[in-house]
């Protein structure tokens, strides 16, 4: 079956390169095989030589192929190139996926969840660190693309607890209000989201006598 993937993608690779070679320089990242019959995943990350005014830092998938190998069809996750965090971090991808296996947590129970930078939220015409991330999700076959959390607020983890129906995510805000989110921004709460419809149920933060 390994060779049978293998083979396929060197397909779809060959394909992809060919229709892209005369547009923005990228390349091939991590794959992924998820919990479907059907459907691999095919991260794209930019080449170095890309980054200019408009993008500050590299490392990131610039978009997900979601690459049918029944009928050898392919899609597009977002419509155009944007910043997504990766699934794993490099150490837990060389010395634990590759020993264990296993499918990092953002691609669990039907759905997968991507931290996205994709909104200039300073408004410095580029995309970098003190941007925030928004939180989205879609299902294995990506379709239903949603974004989860807010524009002006910054996702840094989530948590889910799928038997009980919901997810808590730990939201940062811009306390300080310099359209900046750095280490300043010390105030952080958690959205509870439903499971289902991905809708916020409630927030749950500490109340000081200073708010």
């Amino acid at each position: 079956m390994k060779n049978i993937i293998l083979i396929f993608l060197l397909f779809v690779s060959a394909g992809l390169l060919a229709q892209n070679s005369k547009k923005m320089p990228k390349y091939f990242g991590e794959t992924f095989t998820i919990d479907s019959v059907k459907t691999l995943l095919i991260t794209v990350q930019y080449n170095s030589d890309l980054y200019s005014s408009k993008y500050a830092f590299d490392d990131y998938y610039g978009n997900i192929i979601f690459y049918n190998y029944i009928n050898n069809t392919q899609k597009l996750l977002f419509e155009n190139d944007t910043y997504i965090k990766p699934f794993r971090e490099r150490y837990y991808y060389r010395y634990n996926y590759m020993i264990n296996n296993k499918l990092p947590k953002n691609i669990a129970y039907g759905q997968i969840y991507m931290f996205v930078k994709n909104n200039d939220y300073d408004k410095n015409k580029k995309i970098d660190s003190d941007d925030p991330f928004i939180l989205y999700t879609c299902d294995f076959e990506g379709n239903n693309l949603k974004a989860i959390t807010p524009q002006n607020e910054n996702a840094v983890s989530f948590e889910l607890f799928n038997k009980q129906g919901f997810m808590l995510i730990r939201m940062q805000r811009d306390y300080n209000n310099d359209e900046n989110f750095t280490y300043k921004d010390k105030d952080f709460y958690y959205l509870k989201v439903d499971l289902q419809k991905f809708i916020i149920l409630s927030k749950i933060e500490i109340k000081t006598d200073n708010k």
